[in-house]
This record gives structure tokens, C-alpha cells and sequence, in this order.
């Protein structure tokens, strides 16, 4: 089967297509006809080596988000041949998404919902449930709470204005003005632009903040009231643990994982109309490098989708 296999650590063009062995399932697991995946900003950290590199011995095959048909079923896994599943298999290991089969624990699979693409689907395991985790697990944010989105256009982002509107808050989000019309169809209440120095700093009172843009911490943490919740990603800085506790504030760092009530929970939205990914570009697996580059540039709207077969 095609493959993309990356054999050192670096830029984009590390993602190669190959010719690799077709999995077989093992007991409860099943092997996946992949139809589409994603690339996600860890997916850019962990190609370069910059994180989870100790889980991740080359050669490897990328790849954590996974969308398509059961193929095969091994002994005790509850799907059936044929039958259209969603997931994201083996976090924090190499997901091996990134390949026209995949073999995944069922637990790591939920039947996709009709009214979502194979595209779609693929666009929402990793980046919904971090924006669940944080909103639901890390901290749980209530109706009528006022909840900041710093970063709100991009992946996770965009799947966590519309978790938090679903749960009642009120919602500012922050993003480049292209993007402002849209999150507001998503549910913002209030958006604004990053690069407006005083609608910034004029941001202040929130419950909960959820930061999402690298190196923009600072005006994130100065809008939260104190007692309130900082939400961040990746791992702090001694700086900004010493400067929420300085302000009275919650900082906490959160780190997706895959949870099976995780990802039906992300059903039951999408089936309630309350959740939708959005696709903003897509390519075909030989072009997953040209994927990886637009990612990096780093204005994305919603999620890059790379579709297979």
C-alpha cells in the first residue's frame, strides 16, 4: 500500500510516499480503508523532532487523524466490514493515519455520523477533542460564563467556539479580521483583531481563556478576572505560571489524548447540529508536504485535510 514515511526529522519535504506492508488487525482492533486525514500543528512539531520524539523512532508513519470504511475486523471488535468510522488510533505512538490502510483499536473509533463527509469527519478527532478537554475536562465552562478564544480561526479554534457556545457561554474570539464573520456564524458573541492593540487591551473579565496562538500568551492571561482559568497547550513557560499566580489565576496546560466519551460526546454535537468542522484546503496523500507547508504558514481557516485513494 502507499504510505507517507519519514525517515529523519526536518521540514516538509521528510514526508515521502512509499510503498509499505498492509496492516492486519489484531484482537478488538480493526483495519481501516483510509479516505481522508488531517495535519494538525503537533503533527509540524513532532515531523521537525521538536516533540514527542521519544515516541516516535524512524523510520515512522505520521498521521493521527483517520477517516474511512472498515476494511477488516479482528476478533471482538464491535464494527462491521464496510461501515464508516472516525478516530485518531494510538496517541501519543505514530497514528499511521497518513496511509490508504490503517489498523486502529476499536476504542479508538466512533461510527461517523451521516451528516458528515469522510473529510469532515477526519478534520475532528484531534483538534474537537482538545477544544473538549479544555472546556469540558481541564475546566468546565458554564452558561452564561464569559469565555476568550485567543487564536479562535484556526483548527482547534474554530471546534472551540462552537463547544463553548453549545454549553451557554458568551464568547469573544480573537483572529485575523477575514475571519471575523465567520466565527460569529460559529457563535461568537464578540471578535476581534489581534493586530487592534487597544481592543486588546481592553479585553478583561473573563471566566475562561483558552490560548491557541503561540508567543500571545501575555494579553490572554491580562483578560482573565482573577480566580478565573488560563487554558494553554502547550507547556508553560516559568513565566506565565509566575504571572497567573501573581493575578489569582488558574493556569493550566492541557494535552490531548484519545477517550472514547471524548469522541462520542463530539457526536452528539455533531448529530444536535451544534458542532461542524470546516475545511479550508485539501490534498491528496502525494502532496502531503504541500499540506505540512501550508500549515505552516500559519493562517489556515479551520482544517487542512489530506484525502486518500
Amino acid at each position: 500500500m502507499k504510505a507517507i514515511v519519514q525517515h529523519e526529522f526536518g521540514g516538509p519535504e521528510t514526508l515521502q510516499v512509499a510503498e509499505v506492508d498492509s496492516p492486519t488487525p489484531g484482537a478488538g482492533e480493526v483495519v481501516v480503508k483510509v479516505t481522508a486525514s488531517t495535519v494538525n500543528p503537533l503533527d509540524t512539531l513532532i515531523r521537525e523532532g521538536k516533540a514527542l520524539k521519544e515516541f516516535t523512532p524512524l523510520p515512522f508513519i505520521p498521521g493521527w487523524d483517520v477517516a474511512g470504511t472498515v476494511a477488516e475486523v479482528g476478533e471482538g471488535a464491535p464494527f462491521e466490514p464496510g461501515q464508516r468510522v472516525f478516530g485518531m488510533p494510538r496517541f501519543p505512538k505514530p497514528g499511521k493515519a497518513l496511509a490508504e490502510y490503517c489498523v486502529v483499536d476499536a476504542r479508538n473509533l466512533a461510527a461517523t455520523p451521516d451528516s458528515l463527509s469522510d473529510a469532515e469527519a477526519a478534520a475532528l478527532p484531534m483538534a474537537g477533542m482538545t477544544a473538549w478537554q479544555a472546556f469540558h475536562d481541564t475546566v468546565e465552562v458554564k452558561e452564561g460564563e464569559k469565555v476568550l478564544i485567543n487564536g479562535a480561526g484556526g483548527g482547534v479554534g474554530h471546534l472551540a467556539v462552537q463547544i463553548a457556545a453549545a454549553a451557554g457561554a458568551t464568547i469573544t474570539a480573537i483572529a485575523s479580521p477575514s475571519k471575523h464573520e465567520w466565527l460569529r456564524s460559529l457563535g461568537a458573541h464578540e471578535v476581534v483583531d489581534y493586530n487592534d492593540e487597544a481592543a486588546m487591551a481592553a479585553l478583561e473579565g473573563f471566566t475562561t481563556a483558552f490560548n491557541l496562538a503561540p508567543g500571545s500568551w501575555v494579553p490572554t492571561l491580562e483578560a482573565v478576572a482573577p480566580g478565573g482559568h488560563l487554558i494553554t497547550i502547550s507547556g508553560g513557560a516559568d513565566e506565565l505560571n509566575e504571572r497567573a499566580e501573581e493575578a489569582g489565576i488558574h493556569h493550566h496546560v492541557t494535552s490531548v489524548n484519545t477517550r472514547d466519551e471524548w469522541l462520542a460526546a463530539l457526536v452528539d454535537l455533531v448529530e444536535g447540529g451544534k458542532l461542524r468542522p470546516h475545511i479550508s484546503a485539501t490534498y491528496p496523500l502525494e502532496r502531503a508536504a504541500d499540506a505540512h507547508r501550508e500549515l505552516d504558514e500559519g493562517h489556515a481557516q479551520g482544517k487542512i485535510v489530506i484525502t486518500i485513494g
